[in-house]
């Protein structure tokens, strides 16, 4: 299986399955949120309930603490226009820089990826095709009331797909190095009487197929949670992720790489935010595979 139609036809099948692959992780996380929605609005049904009988009303310190949740995100929206308009480096707290990584790559042979595909969580494609190289993902959550209950989270997943034919039959190493340039904001501020919290990750895995997937690898790049928070900055990093894999020489072998921005926000005043889009600086470059040329 060597012609270009083979490997299309072969790419094709993969990328089906992986599209079911999503869509079923989708509707689990969709089912889990609903879940967990129904328990925490359970809780402050039976939280509300008991204060009554002490003859204590919590809806005015909600009213006071939603007023506030509003304030928090308008100076929410002053951080994001500095954040936009901000240089790559500013506020940067984080990782490799750019030099460094061209420098790297010209030492090696590299890939770019051979198709791309870039899912939200909603059900939609925001791009598909051959030959993708830079994308502009824009990943937000807004929280809202009293935190039980009012959540939002939205999930962005880029596939990168890469093709070779080893020469040689034996153990590559292989890695991606993964160009990161954008801002990230999260902001959270709980209470008494509030379940607030948000979470901002970029999430990586790497897995490699001949015949059959190789066991992935995973890891977090980037991860902050917390119920009181108040935290935003530059994400100008490059990263690399290795994978081991025993391909058989003169067939086809395929590497995903997976990128996942996820953001989650509970209460109001609560926000978080990735944003690879707005402003010159801003934008998830194509991650390059080195070490496929020669097995180990």
């Amino acid at each position: 299986m060597n012609s270009e139609n083979e490997i299309k036809a072969t790419l094709s099948r993969l990328i089906k399955e992986r599209d079911a692959q999503v869509k079923q992780n989708l509707e689990f996380n969709k089912q889990q949120g609903e879940r967990i929605r129904t328990r925490q609005e359970s809780y402050l049904k039976n939280v509300t309930s008991i204060l009554k009988d002490q003859k204590i009303d919590i809806a005015p310190i909600l009213r006071v603490d939603e007023r506030k949740g509003e304030e928090a995100l308008e100076d929410t929206e002053k951080i994001r226009e500095v954040l936009v308009n901000s240089k790559r480096g500013d506020y940067n707290h984080l990782g490799q820089t750019e030099t460094d990584m061209f420098s790297i790559i010209l030492a090696f042979p590299y890939l770019t990826p051979y198709y791309s595909k870039q899912y939200a969580s909603d059900g939609t494609v925001h791009a598909e095709g051959y030959g993708i190289e830079d994308l502009d993902p824009w990943v937000k959550s807004t929280g809202s009331g009293s935190g039980w209950g009012g959540a939002e989270d939205f999930q962005v997943t880029i596939d990168r797909w890469f093709v070779f034919t080893p020469r040689n039959a034996g153990t590559y190493s292989m890695s991606a190095l993964q160009p990161f340039n954008g801002f990230y904001i999260v902001k959270a501020d709980d209470g008494l009487f509030t379940s607030k919290e948000a979470r901002a990750i970029i999430s990586n895995t790497i897995q490699a197929y001949q015949y059959f997937w190789h066991a992935p690898s995973n890891f977090r790049l980037f991860f902050l949670e917390d119920d009181n928070i108040d935290t935003y900055g530059r994400v100008d990093i490059v990263y690399s992720r290795p994978c081991r894999a025993f391909f058989t020489g003169g067939d086809p072998a395929f590497v995903l790489v997976t990128q996942r921005l996820i953001c989650y926000a509970r209460g109001s005043g609560s926000y978080a935010e990735l944003n690879f889009s707005d402003g010159e600086a801003n934008v998830l470059h194509a991650p390059y595979l080195i070490g496929f040329d020669v097995p180990v």
